[in-house]
């Protein structure tokens, strides 16, 4: 086992992540539990000797297949028989070998989503142009998701910063529910819900003044970075290693926090 991550009970697996549970001979696996011999696949559940896969469930011998369901010997979604496939799979190998793509996980490049909007920007940040280096995805949201209209004067004093006033609220919640807020961080226009409009007024809570982007950016800026720093425990002076800034925080030894805890 090597370079996993969010599995339990799995063995005998290379580059595995995300609830790669009870499972066997996995290689370069999202999401895919319950398993045996599969590779390059991402949330196959109870399947065996499946490879470039996804969403299959109860499956063995599929290759290149989306969304199968208790199936076997498929190609690209075809269904074959087992001489059929077990002829047509090396021809298909031999193929990506020639062009490189055999042995690696899908190319980001198919994704459904922009690198920038992934979890992925968070842990390793890339600009525009080092994505389109790599033929990798960039998100920019369409010109309709910007369009102006009716821009909600939260600047006023009528919006209390503090709370959103449930009068107010009922008077304007036509104008709150059509128009757009413009973030104060990133001058973004954003939405907000009707129930989203019902939760802030029932809780007391002021309505948002930025966009749900720059709120989560804010959140992700508070988690250590994942990297591991050397320092020494400020307690008895061994050598440890943490995420925490050495120089804002007090950090010890696992020997010397349990001493402290219990």
């Amino acid at each position: 086992m090597k370079y996993v991550g969010s599995s339990k009970l799995a063995k005998d697996s290379l580059d595995i992540n995300g609830f790669s549970y009870y499972s066997d001979h996995l290689l370069e696996c999202l999401g895919s539990g319950n398993s045996s011999r599969i590779g390059f696949t991402a949330c196959c559940e109870f399947c065996s000797d499946v490879y470039y896969s996804s969403w299959c469930l109860s499956s063995n011998n599929l290759f290149g297949c989306v969304g199968i369901k208790h199936g076997s010997y498929a190609l690209m979604n075809t269904a074959l028989g087992q001489h059929e496939y077990d002829t047509m799979v090396p021809k298909v190998i031999d193929h990506m070998r020639s062009t490189g793509e055999w042995g690696e996980f899908f190319h980001p490049s198919i994704s459904p989503f922009g690198y920038n909007e992934t979890i992925g920007a968070d842990d390793q940040p890339l600009d525009r142009a080092t994505l389109e280096k790599y033929g990798w995805r960039w998100y920019d949201a369409p010109r309709k998701e910007r369009a102006g209209g009716y821009i909600i004067p939260l600047d006023t004093a009528e919006y209390n910063p503090e709370k959103v006033s449930k009068e107010l609220a009922e008077r304007n919640i036509s104008d709150l529910l059509a128009g757009v807020i413009q973030c104060e961080k990133t001058s973004e226009p954003f939405r907000i819900t009707r129930e989203e409009l019902r939760f802030y007024i029932t809780h007391d809570l002021p309505i948002p003044r930025k966009h749900p982007q720059a709120r989560y950016n804010g959140r992700i800026a508070f988690m250590n970075p994942k990297k591991l720093l050397a320092k020494k425990c400020d307690e008895c002076a061994s050598d440890i290693q943490t995420t925490y800034d050495v120089a804002q925080r007090k950090v010890l030894c696992e020997n010397c926090y349990r001493k402290l805890v219990y």
